[in-house]
């Protein structure tokens, strides 16, 4: 795999600093219906900079991560010191490069397969849940959170304006966004949905700099420059005295596997 041609790993340190930890009330509810507890044994498909690989380690898991980016996941071998494997080894337990459509570990390897904001990437969806299936063990778990459609989240309201500012056309929501998407594609792969809904994620940013940075991380410094004004007057009914808060939402699933 070459980094050089890899977006993701080139912005793997911002992305890590302004939303790696953002969804963490999912990984609550998701633990809690799952029964996460010591020797639970967890694979996040596309687990970006790792920092839910810690999060279940401290609570006793035995985790795993799989994301296509080595840039991501040079961060996340950091994350649980003394677990993680050489990088870029398919014989390594812990930590390998890949993606939801061959997933390198054998059958029901573990108990629960997370995937937080990465199915969307597959290029078939309902291939990339059997495939998470077969990793893992009958009466297992499997649990998919993404973004909840824009109307529930105020980052919409910033991303608009950016997309107006470069005359882009508005990006349509995923159907997975939408209530009762995520429960329809785990019916397609015969996984049995257990517990489903929306979880509020509140998002901090202390100023105006970290506010432009995580939004417009990636960009070049000339379109940075370009649309900061436009993300800060977006961003100030959001405002918090120096800061800003914003309220964004996640739609999860979290399912059995068949047992037979």
């Amino acid at each position: 795999m070459d980094e050089e041609l890899d977006p993701w790993s080139e912005v793997a340190d911002a992305w890590s600093r302004y939303w790696a930890g953002f969804p963490e009330p999912v990984w609550s509810q998701i633990a809690a219906t799952a029964g996460v507890g010591p020797g639970t044994r967890v694979l996040d498909i596309g687990c970006g900079s790792g920092q839910a690989l810690r999060w279940f380690a401290e609570r006793g898991a035995s985790v795993a991560g799989v994301d296509p980016a080595i840039g991501m996941l040079q961060l996340a071998a950091a994350q649980v010191p003394g677990m993680l494997g050489p990088l870029g080894e398919r014989s390594t337990d812990h930590l390998r490069p890949g993606d939801w459509e061959d997933l390198p570990w054998p059958a029901a390897h573990f108990d629960l397969t997370i995937g937080i904001n990465s199915l969307q990437f597959a290029e078939d969806q309902l291939d990339a849940l059997r495939e998470a299936v077969r990793v893992t063990a009958p009466g297992g778990h499997i649990a998919v959170a993404n973004w909840a459609e824009e109307s529930q989240n105020d980052l919409a309201v910033l991303e608009s304006a950016v997309q107006r500012a470069m005359d882009d056309e508005p990006t349509p929501d995923d159907p997975l966004r939408h209530a009762g998407g995520l429960d329809q594609l785990f019916a397609g792969a015969g996984i049995a949905v257990v517990d489903s809904g929306i979880v509020d994620l509140p998002w901090f940013l202390d100023n105006e700099d970290a506010l432009t940075a995580a939004i417009l991380f990636g960009e070049d410094d000339e379109t940075v420059a370009i649309l900061r004004p436009v993300v800060l007057e977006a961003a100030e009914p959001f405002r918090v005295g120096d800061g800003y808060r914003l309220v964004n939402r996640f739609r999860y699933a979290v399912g059995r596997t068949p047992t037979d």
